[in-house]
């Protein structure tokens, strides 16, 4: 890839990671982040019975690792909260930005995921972002590699 494209693309990654964290910044707690610190905070340390246990229909072992970690090592610190946010943004949008790179003529399929409103509350909210970041990137990665396999 050439230098400008690389440098646009690391812009662009940056920019909507950016614009994702800024945006949570704003923020803070909401209920159900509540709720998952609450019951994160009630085991000493994160056993099968906190990774395992279901939240809402959902079970979500590591998300319940995140939220562990988070009311453990910081409390309720919403900076630390909109860290993992930032990371977690990251490493979804890397994972979107590799999936396209086979069609590294356009760097709109990143811009879309990083500017539309769609993604943006899931995203920011805490307790949303923790299990749909890692679909987000799982779903890049399983698209990548399809479009890898039929190249």
């Amino acid at each position: 890839m050439p230098a400008k494209k690389t440098a646009a693309l690391l812009a662009l990654l940056l920019a909507g990671v950016g614009l994702r964290t800024a945006v949570a910044a704003r923020g803070w707690f909401y209920y159900d982040d509540l709720t998952l610190y609450a019951q994160a905070r009630e085991h000493r340390l994160p056993d099968l019975g906190l990774l395992f246990s279901p939240h809402d229909g959902h079970l979500m072992p590591g998300s319940w690792l995140v939220e562990w970690a988070l009311a453990h090592g910081a409390g309720l610190s919403w900076p630390a909260a909109v860290t993992a946010l930032g990371v977690g943004n990251l490493l979804a949008a890397s994972a979107v930005a590799w999936a396209y790179r086979p069609l590294s003529r356009s760097l709109i399929p990143l811009a879309a995921y990083h500017f539309t409103p769609v993604t943006l509350t899931t995203s920011t909210w805490l307790a949303s972002a923790v299990n749909t970041l890692p679909l987000h990137a799982a779903l890049a990665l399983c698209l990548g590699c399809a479009l890898r396999a039929v190249r």
